[in-house]
């Protein structure tokens, strides 16, 4: 399903997924465009999904990058849309991406 010029996932709520279909997605476009140029701006792709760090950890850096709060979801409708792979960490609202943090460090990828 897309919502608009986003690929927002059916089960991605605010908050981040569930296991029932989101019939009500609200997110706010402006802030997942902002999204979307701070995570080209920290992130890199990668060939396999970096289970190092979650949906949840890599939001706070473009939080962080952005100076301003973003939900989980808005975030993951940004990495989705910019492309990025997904899987699910189970029974969380998380999931891992196919990413590394650009130069500077950090995390790295697996």
């Amino acid at each position: 399903m897309s919502n608009g010029k986003y690929n927002i996932p059916v089960n991605l709520f605010p908050f981040g997924f569930a296991d029932e279909v989101a019939n009500w997605q609200h997110f706010n476009s402006e802030l997942i465009g902002r999204c979307m140029e701070a995570i080209s701006e920290n992130f890199e792709a990668t060939d396999g999904l970096n289970r190092n760090v979650t949906s949840h950890a890599l939001r706070k850096i473009i939080e962080g990058h952005l100076g301003e709060e973003v939900s989980n979801g808005a975030f993951i409708a940004a990495m989705v849309t910019a492309g990025y792979r997904y899987e699910r960490v189970k029974c969380t609202p998380n999931c891992y991406f196919n990413v590394s943090l650009k130069a500077t460090g950090g995390k790295g990828e697996q």
